[in-house]
This record gives structure tokens, sequence and C-alpha cells, in this order.
């Protein structure tokens, strides 16, 4: 049930209201409210004082200008059922709300009742009954003295504002500065349960403090200083409040001690925001507080000038602007690699420049929480790609370690102190990479066509399989025709993806041959495209014999005399029976001889506990790869089932590791392995998600800590 009052039957209808019984009508609504609703409930006994009435007036101007768009109701702690309202904060009809308090206030009697469990239990019924939206606040003004003892709090006080904080409802205590004891003990109570607080509505601070819990509350920012001072008799203070480029409105909030003085504002080309000059500003004047709202100013500097003042007085302003800055950078963005942070300013859909004195930085923080400034810039330099085209860049690299990273932009002015700011951020993982091993790139011939590297694409050391397609090469333009180029996969999966390809080059035409690896895919959602350095291939012509002059034999005949061979025994042994029992000695030797040349097996293995598990010098092997392959071992004869796959070749006093293995991939050192790799001691060899460790010599080694396996 609500009450609605009109200016001009005011005092009519008040007198009416006052005279009956009850509660007054006009209206029902049944729908949810699309608007908050603000309940004033006020001890009117504490509206005796003038100065009281004064700080009840500046509240309702400053409750008004920051909750625009609520309805607001007035209610007496003398009489709680009954509520005037509601009146729209914002609407030219609110002017019939500061109409009803000045009637309420004129027709109190003095000594009435302070019922402050009956005005909340009904402030709690009005709010139900408009299906009252959340952040719907109710107003407690008061000074007066109340029950206070644990039993009246626990029995009535307690449950009703738990009732307020289950519909997530407020209830805002606000003392008086002669407020009693009692009062302020059960406002601090129940405004704590509803997640709110009492304050004290002291001229020089807590109508500040107000206006900061409601900005706060409703994420409208936080008001600036502009200039604050407690001046004497005849003394002036001038209020700065820069506005920038871009700017849709300026609040500006004025506290005073004094309820007398005047203020003057002047635009920056110093000329005066008179009252009659009403179409870009509007003016609320209170007691306590002057509000003073700028719609589309002229940016630049502006000023206000305080005289008639006595006591301390404060200027405050905030500001809301149409720009917006827009973070252009992809979101997500490959670790390692150096990365564009491009930004450009917005009014609305329309993307505007900020002007010639503009400029713009943007500050990243890491996943570690380090934060580096980085200045952007619209100059067609460090990393901005077009000189003037609205768009504000820089290039950073974010590290090795993945993660979100989080930007602030800011946008200001050469000439002005007030900037713009807006948050963003993106995110930083591997991406595919190339690791490419040299084969063969000197004395290439024309024509034949040869395996010049191995290209392996992976994530993080992991294989990650790409269409054949998704491959390219770059050559330079004089080289276009130096020869055919193209990439063998060394396994193919079922979809026809690989991560491990043969680069074969087939040169037509001797000479050098420079040639890049191109990736180019869709990964992460994003474009992305990797270059290798570039392969230098040397081709020569094999050369061909001089010509020699034919000579003809010469044609002196000689004369031939028949001769009859006469066959005689021979006592000679045939040379085919010797010559296989020497043939077979030489071998036996020369066996003997690269047998006995060879590097036999040495160094140890063992596990990530330093638990030992093959002794390469006593490994048993079986007696026919002893005498052909002395100094290779196969991973299959250590009988670690993780090491199959691989072979361990011992020369001199290294040890190579070779691997034909793709999936799972065998790292050494947390490197895959691609073809071969030379083992140092205490190496670490990752296969299968184990970790073996590889020790030339236990005299005097010392295990290691294991670095990463595998998959």
């Amino acid at each position: 049930m609500k009450l609605f009052i009109r200016a001009g039957f005011l005092t009519i209808f008040f007198l009416a209201l006052l005279a009956g019984s009850g509660t007054v009508a006009a209206d029902d609504r049944k729908d949810t409210s699309e608007h908050r609703l603000v309940i004033l409930t006020l001890d009117m006994d504490s509206t005796v004082k003038e100065s009281n009435v004064g700080v009840i007036k500046s509240l309702v101007g400053l409750l008004s200008t920051l909750r625009q768009n609520d309805d607001f109701y007035l209610s007496t702690m003398d009489s709680p059922e009954t509520y005037y309202g509601p009146f729209r904060a914002g609407d030219k009809s609110f002017s019939s709300f500061n109409s009803a308090l000045d009637m309420a206030i004129t027709l109190h009697k003095k000594n009435t009742a302070v019922d402050v469990a009956g005005s909340v239990s009904e402030a709690y019924n009005l709010l139900g009954v408009e299906n009252a939206p959340e952040g719907s606040t109710l107003y407690i003004v008061g000074s007066g003295e109340i029950p206070a003892d644990g039993d009246y709090m626990a029995r009535y006080m307690d449950p009703l504002s738990e009732m307020f904080a289950k519909n997530k409802w407020e209830i805002s205590g606000l003392t008086l500065p002669d407020a009693s004891e009692s009062m302020v003990t059960v406002l601090d109570r129940i405004s704590s349960k509803t997640g709110s607080v009492r304050i004290e509505l002291s001229v020089d601070s807590g109508l500040k403090r107000l206006a900061d819990e409601i900005m706060k509350s409703d994420s409208l920012g936080s008001l600036v200083s502009s200039g604050e001072g407690e001046l004497s008799e005849g003394g002036t203070l001038t209020a700065n409040i820069p506005v920038a480029p871009g700017t849709r409105n300026v609040l500006l909030i004025f506290f005073k001690e004094s309820p007398s003085g005047s203020l003057r504002l002047n635009n920056p080309e110093g000329i005066e925001s008179s009252s009659g000059d009403r179409t870009s500003s509007r003016v609320l004047e209170t007691p306590h507080i002057v509000v003073w709202q700028l719609a589309d100013p002229i940016p630049g500097n502006w000023s206000v000038d305080v005289k008639g003042m006595i006591g301390k007085v404060s200027s405050w302003h905030i500001a809301s602007n149409k720009f917006r800055l827009n973070l252009s950078t992809d979101k997500i963005v490959p670790t390692g690699q150096p990365t564009s942070i491009v930004a450009y300013i917005t009014d609305g859909d329309l993307m505007v420049s900020p002007g010639e004195e503009a400029y713009m930085t943007a500050t990243v923080t890491t996943p570690n929480g380090t934060s580096v400034l980085y200045q952007l810039n619209d100059k067609g330099q460090q990393g901005d790609v077009v000189a003037a085209d609205g768009y504000y860049s820089s290039t950073i690299t974010p590290s090795g370690a993945g993660g979100d990273y989080n930007v602030s932009l800011e946008l200001g002015w050469a000439k002005l102190t007030n900037t713009l700011t807006e948050s963003a951020s993106f995110k930083a993982q591997p991406f595919p990479s190339m690791m490419l091993t040299t084969l063969k790139t000197e004395r290439l011939y024309p024509g034949q066509e040869t395996i010049v590297a191995n290209v392996f694409v992976n994530v993080a050391g992991e294989p990650f399989a790409i269409e054949p397609s998704a491959l390219t090469f770059g050559i330079g333009q004089d080289s276009a025709s130096a020869g055919s180029f193209k990439f063998v996969p060394r396994t193919l999966a079922a979809d026809g993806q690989a991560s491990m390809f043969d680069v074969l080059f087939t040169p037509f035409v001797d000479g050098i041959t420079p040639v890049v690896l191109n990736l180019n895919l869709e990964y992460a959602g994003s474009p992305h495209n990797e270059v290798t350095d570039t392969l230098m291939l040397n081709t020569i012509r094999l050369p061909l014999p001089e010509p020699e002059e034919y000579t003809a034999p010469s044609q002196a005949v000689k004369e031939v005399i028949s001769t009859v061979p006469v066959t005689e025994p021979s006592l000679r042994i045939p040379m085919g029976l010797i010559g296989i029992p020497i043939a077979v000695v030489a071998l036996m030797l020369a066996a003997l001889i690269y047998q006995r040349a060879q590097t036999r097996p040495f160094g140890h293995i063992y596990n990530e506990k330093g638990d030992p598990l093959i002794d390469f010098n006593s490994i048993k092997r079986s007696m026919i790869r002893k005498m052909l392959f002395p100094s290779i071992v196969r991973g299959s004869e250590t009988g670690i089932q993780e090491l199959k796959g691989i072979t361990f070749k011992f020369k001199g006093n290294l040890v190579d590791i070779h691997s034909i293995r793709v999936s799972p991939t065998v790292r050494v050192d947390n490197q895959p392995v691609v073809g071969e790799i030379t083992l140092n001691d205490q190496s670490w060899i990752g296969t299968h998600g184990r970790l073996f460790n590889f020790l030339k010599s236990t005299t005097g080694g010392a295990f290691v800590e294991p670095g990463y396996g595998d998959d």
C-alpha cells in the first residue's frame, strides 16, 4: 500500500492524512519493479534542531543524485505504517518528495514515539508487496533513545535484518551528530547484518563517506578530489576540474560546512556557466551539498570559484567518457615469440582519433605478477605497422611460461592531467613449432634427389601431427628454378597427418640455393605462421673426363709361324686349392682385427631412484651379435621394455643413442631425439613416461636429479 502526493494539493492532503487513521493508498502495483526502492525513515524528534534539518535535506539531495531512477518513499518512526511515495529520482516531479519532507517537519509534534522495529517491519512489508529488486535500501535516520538490550535485539531486530539480508535488501543506519548511544548500537547491528554500515552524518566527512559507499556498491567509480580547504571570512577557494576529450558528462559535488556562500563555474575559456545557461548543466543546491552536472562539456580545464563560506569545503568530481579503449591482440598468443599489442579508440561503434596530443600506454602484468609498461605509438615504428591509422601498437615477447596476461590500457593527453583506463587480457601458451635437423647440404648433384633435412613438428616437445599441406617452402626469387622440393612423412596416421617429415631436394642446376620452411595452420582459433632459419644448399656438377684423340693401330705385316704345343706332365699344385685356405685365414684374421678394434660397451643405467639397472660391460648378449656387432647394443637386449627401438653405439669414449621412433618420443636431457644424439655422462633418457640416468663410470659419479620424461 502506498500514497502518491502531488505538489498542488500537498498541504490539504497532508492534513487529511494526519487527521485520519491508518494508511491511505493511491495505487497498487503487482509486477516486479524494474527500479530499486529507497525508503527514508526519519526519527522526527531529530528535526527539532535546525542543523539536523539541514543535514537531512542535504542527505536527500545526495541520495537523489547518486540513486537516479530509483523510487523513493518517505516514512516517519512515529507512524511507520504510513508511506509517502513513490517519487522517482531524476524526474522533475521529485521536488514533491522535498515538499513532503518539509510538510512532515512542519507538522511534527515534539516527543513522539520512536519505533525502529515497527519501521523496519513496515519497510519489509512494503518491499515485499512491491517485489523490490536486489539493492533496494532502507535508510534509517535517527538520534533518539530506543531499546537496545540483548533480548530486544535478538527477538525483534536480528530476525528482521536477517530477512532483509535473505532478499539482498540493505539497511543503512544514519545517525545524526547528537544521536544517543542506544540508537548507534542498534543501527550498527542491523546495518552490518545486511552487509551495510552505519554512518554518522557529520557535515565534514559523513556525507562524503555515504557518497563513497553508494558509488562503490553501485560500481559508479570513485570521486576525484579537485580542491579542499577551510575558509575564513572573506576567503576563496578555486577548484580545477580537467575535462578530457570525449567526456559525456561530469558530476561535481561540493561538501560545505556553511549553509551560505556562492559558487561560480567557469569553462576552459574563462566564461561563467551562469544559472541562466542550464541547457548543458544542472545544479542542485542544499544547505551542505551543491551538485553540478555538466553534459557534453568542452574539453579543457574547468574551474569553480568558492566564495562567502566559512569552515570546511571540499570539491569532488567524476566524469563518464564516451571513448572506449579496445585491445586488438589475439585472445591466445604463442609463448616465446614476438606479439603485437594493438589498441584503438571507439565512440560507440565508430573508431575515432583521440587527437594529436593523445598518447597511449599498456601495462602488461605477467602470470608471475611482474608488470611492464609499454609506450604504444601510431607513428609507424616500434611495432606499429602504419602511421596515423588510429591503431596504437608496440611489440612484446611473452616469456616461455604460459598463462594469463592482464593488460591495463591508458589514454591521456599532453596538456591534461586526467586519463582514461580500460582493462583487457590475453593468454599465452605454446604453439606448434618446427625442429629442423640438417642432414646433407653440401656436394649435391643436379638431377639427384637427396634428403637434405628432416623436420619435427611439435608443441613444447610433444609431437603434433599436421596435414602435409601445412608445410611449404620459401625460395629466393633468384633461385625459383633451382630445383624441386617435397616433404615425405615418416609415419602417416589414419587421417593422413604426420609430425615428422623428410625434406627432399632435387637440384636442377649447380650453385647455392637458400630455402626456408614455412608452417601455416589454424591453432587456438587464430592463424599461426612459423618460419625456420635459412637452409643453404650447395649443388655442384661432377667433372667429365677430357676426350682422348683416337690413334689407329699399326698396319705392319708380321710373319706368323705356327707351332704345335708339346704337353708335358705338370708337377705344380693347382692354385685354387691353395687360394681357398689362404682366403679363409685372411678373412678370419680380418674379422679378429675388426672385432678387437671395436669399442666394448661400457657405462651403467640407473632408474630415477638411483637403482642400478644395466651394466653395459657385463650385459648378456648372443654370441653372434657379440662377434658381429661388439660395439652396438640394442635396447631390446637390455631387458627393459621402454628402451626397445633404441640403439646404443659405443665408439672410443663416446656413446651415441639412435632412435627411429616417432611416438612416443625419446628425449635426452629434455631434448627430443631426432635421428642420433650423443649421450653425456649423467645424461637423462626419457621414454614411455620413465626416466633413466646414464653414467659412464660409477667411480666418483654422483646421481643427479631427473629432468622431465616424455609421454
